[in-house]
């Protein structure tokens, strides 16, 4: 009813998604639907870009490199609805997405994994058809894992309540270091992991010091001081270009940050508009989120600000001191990368996925806990 709906309010849209729906299905009969395992990702159904979606996106592509550890074949799906897309527009990815009712194509399943991102996850239950929990249902062995990508986007404990009337078998994994902890772990109720994420960067230029441009990458993310803050920005350095990341490719963006001298996140601080900048000898700013970052120390690299407040008071001098600084800019770029690298290395990244698909996760609760 709600397609039906949609073709006769969307007509243009609608022939988007039935051409779609056709890729898909062309698609499909490339995947055995006779396996017995399947492990299966969730993805929002809005063809969008962001850094949860795009490390799905990598964990899929690790579970299908180590199929040896799980025997399972690996599919992305989108949340539970009509709406869908197949390929992801805005970031380069082999991977397909297709609907979340295809699974009902897979006739011998004995075993499933299905990876929901936290923002869904309170709601996933709920989102099923008929259909989709006779899926879960006739499945001898079902695991849940919620991808706790953002800590602040997690939904309360008792709000995953729901997801026992799919499995007993319920666990997490966990984006950053810094809330995959025991503490967590019996706060949920629920074995919990790291599964960290990995995205290959060694493909974009890296541009010299005396060649990048006056430019500022500003991420988009709101916060109540977002328009002061670039107010202040734009006032004092009245020589310095402010660009949004709005309505670019992965690529696009790369290739701005790349040469550009300085990025601003207003995110969760600790994220890709930081790290990613450093990757490529750009110089990141950020605000300290104890939810983010691993520990206090990045406080004392020079750039990461305790608060907005300081960040308002400092940023503008901190700016003309090392633009004309190209040693001291390459060294707070190369202590942000020391750390960075200790924690997300390919190998690391990929021994946590083959411990998770063999259960042996970090952290189980503890009773009493």
């Amino acid at each position: 009813m709600k397609l039906l709906k949609y073709v006769l309010s969307h007509p243009i849209g609608a022939v988007q998604l039935l051409y779609c729906y056709y890729l898909q299905n062309k698609e499909f009969t490339k995947i055995d639907k006779s396996a017995e395992n399947l492990i299966v990702f969730v993805v929002p159904e809005k063809n969008r870009i962001s850094g949860g979606v795009m490390s799905i996106f990598s964990l899929a592509t690790a579970a299908r490199e180590i199929r040896e550890v799980h025997g399972s074949e690996v599919i992305i799906v989108t949340y539970p609805g009509f709406r869908t897309y197949f390929k992801n527009k805005f970031f380069l990815s082999k991977e397909t997405v297709y609907r979340f009712s295809q699974l009902s194509k897979f006739d011998n399943l004995k075993k499933i994994i299905v990876h929901v991102p936290e923002l869904l996850s309170d709601r996933f239950h709920d989102s099923l058809t008929d259909e989709g929990k006779e899926l879960f249902a006739n499945i001898d062995e079902v695991s849940i894992n919620i991808l706790n990508q953002n800590i602040e986007l997690m939904p309360a404990a008792e709000k995953l309540a729901s997801l026992k009337k799919l499995s007993d078998r319920i666990t997490q994994t966990t984006a950053h270091d810094s809330y995959c902890n025991q503490e967590i772990c019996n706060k949920f109720r629920m074995p919990t992991h790291h599964f960290s994420v990995f995205i290959d960067l060694s493909v974009y230029p890296v541009f010299k010091f005396a060649d990048k441009e006056k430019v500022i990458v500003l991420s988009p993310d709101k916060r109540d001081c977002r328009n002061k803050v670039i107010q202040l920005l734009e006032s004092r350095l009245p020589d310095y270009k402010l660009v949004t990341v709005k309505n670019m490719t992965f690529a696009e963006y790369m290739l701005l940050a790349t040469k550009s001298k300085f990025s601003l996140t207003f995110g969760e601080g600790f994220d890709g508009y930081l790290i990613n900048a450093v990757v490529v000898n750009s110089l990141g700013f950020a605000v300290y989120n104890e939810n983010f970052f691993p520990d206090e120390s990045f406080l004392e690299m020079g750039n990461i600000y305790p608060s907005y407040d300081d960040l308002l008071d400092n940023i503008v001098n901190d700016i003309r001191r090392l633009e004309a600084d190209e040693d001291g800019y390459m060294k707070i770029i190369d202590e942000n990368m020391q750390k960075i690298n200790s924690l997300y290395g390919y190998d690391k990244f990929m021994d946590n996925q083959k411990r998770f698909y063999s259960r042996q996760f970090d952290y189980y609760p503890e009773a009493g806990g």
